[in-house]
Order: C-alpha cells, then structure tokens, then sequence
C-alpha cells in the first residue's frame, strides 16, 4: 500500500473514531450539562429537536397556565429512557433524569461534570459540585440541592438521588 492510500485510510479511521465518540459522548458519557442541557438536548430547542434525538415519546401531559399570561405547557415523558422533557411555548425548559423504578422510569445512564451520574449519594454530589446555593429540608436529611449552574439534585430518603433537573443557570 502507497503512503497516500495508507494517510488516507488513516484520515477515514480518525473521521469514523470522532464520529462514535460524538454518539458516545450523547449516549452516556459526560452528557449532562447543569444550565445548558443533558441526552443530547440542549435548553431551548423545540419539540421536532426533542423528538430526532429522543424519539416520539413514550406518552405526555400538558397543561395550560393561567394569569396575567398564558402558557402552555406539556411533558414529554420517556420512561424506557429515564427522561422526561418540559416544554414550555414549545421550547425545551427543563429536563428531569431519573433513578431506577422512580415514577416507572428507567435509570438514565448519563454522566455529569466530575462523574455524577444517578447512583451518585449527597456526599459524592458535594464533592464534585460544591456546596449548593440552597437547600430544601427533608425529615431527617437534605431532600434536594439546588445549584446556580442550573441542576437541582433531588434525594431519596436513603441518600440516593430520586432525580436531577436541569434548568436555566441562576
């Protein structure tokens, strides 16, 4: 094989490698970003967005808001994924990544900054995250953080997380 066929070939192998890292990295591995997205979804992208990553959903809810403004909203909701999608006027606002069994869920296999996933306890959420900017008090523990980098970590009472959110940074 010529040296050009041979730095071709290479050059074909090194697309491909970038290429399945890319799927990889939306698959699982270091996905969930608190303040801009998670599974490949990002804060603010529609439902057509949602649904070429994720699929048609599994089922959904939806609800109008009544006040000085209306505001439709609707959950698509993806147990067999471990994920559920709040779209508010049509856009991504938050997504909710949940633990094994909890409301019928699947556990989401996704990473986040500094390797939480959803089997991560308090102590390891603290150690990677930092102390939350606030708290909400459960019976006998912590029973969610909130930080401003946009992920609210809510506990079980054993410790375990129930599910994250992300959202908007503060």
């Amino acid at each position: 094989m010529t040296w050009g066929a041979q730095r071709g070939r290479f050059h074909a192998l090194a697309a491909c490698a970038a290429v399945l890292t890319g799927i990889l990295a939306c698959s699982g591995g270091g996905d969930i970003r608190p303040g801009e997205g998670a599974a490949g979804l990002r804060l603010g992208d529609d439902r057509a967005s949602v649904e070429k990553v994720l699929g048609k959903p599994e089922s959904e809810s939806g609800s109008g808001v009544s006040g000085s403004t209306k505001r439709e909203s609707t959950y698509l909701i993806y147990p067999s994924k471990g994920i559920d999608v709040l779209l508010e006027q049509g856009k991504v606002r938050s997504i909710f990544l949940y633990n094994e069994g909890i409301e019928e869920h699947r556990k989401y296999a996704g990473k986040g900054p500094r390797g939480i996933t959803l089997g991560s306890k308090r102590a390891e959420i603290i150690a990677a995250l930092g102390e939350p900017s606030a708290r909400g008090l459960g019976a006998e523990m912590d029973a969610w953080y909130r930080y401003d980098s946009g992920v609210e970590v809510i506990f079980q009472p054993d410790g375990t997380l129930h599910h994250l959110l992300i959202t908007k940074a503060r």
